[in-house]
């Protein structure tokens, strides 16, 4: 079963869907290890591992994407929500974004813009032409909050 196909089986489970934050391979095995079967690679985790400071938008698109192959090589069965922020540029670089997520891609929609409204518009719609319709079982959110379950008082 795809990841995306995964994840949704999981959120149609009674309760909440904890997802520890990790960052590198270290904090997914260990997660791994205590029994979560989800994690969320932390834009925020990994700007403080890396920078050793705050995120504020200062890691680039390959050091996300290092992480995340470090993430899923140490935890290959771990369902893992990665922070994609603002597709780092334009609507290709949101294309690129997706593509590199590759199938088992189901992260946080990056063409949620932090910043400007109208880029990220443009964002959103680069999404399906990055997705095509061979990965029908990619899935994104509106960020972290969009797979809230509905039934817990979230939308």
């Amino acid at each position: 079963m795809s990841a995306p196909n995964r994840l949704r089986a999981l959120l149609a489970e009674p309760g909440f869907v904890v997802m520890p934050a990790v960052w590198d391979g270290l904090s997914a095995r260990l997660a791994a290890t205590a029994g979560f079967k989800t994690a969320f690679l932390s834009g925020s985790c990994v700007a403080a591992s890396r920078l050793g400071g705050p995120d504020l938008d200062l890691l680039s698109f390959a050091e996300m994407l290092d992480s995340f192959n470090m993430v899923r090589g140490a935890a290959p069965d771990t369902l893992v929500l990665a922070d994609a922020d603002h597709g780092y540029g334009n609507a290709m670089n949101v294309q690129r974004t997706v593509r590199a997520y590759g199938p088992c891609w189901c992260g946080r929609d990056p063409g949620r813009g932090q910043d400007h409204p109208a880029r990220s518009d443009l964002r959103r719609e680069a999404l399906p032409a990055a997705r095509g319709n061979a990965d029908e079982d990619a899935c994104g959110g509106a960020g972290s909050e969009g797979f809230w379950r509905a039934d817990h008082g979230a939308h």
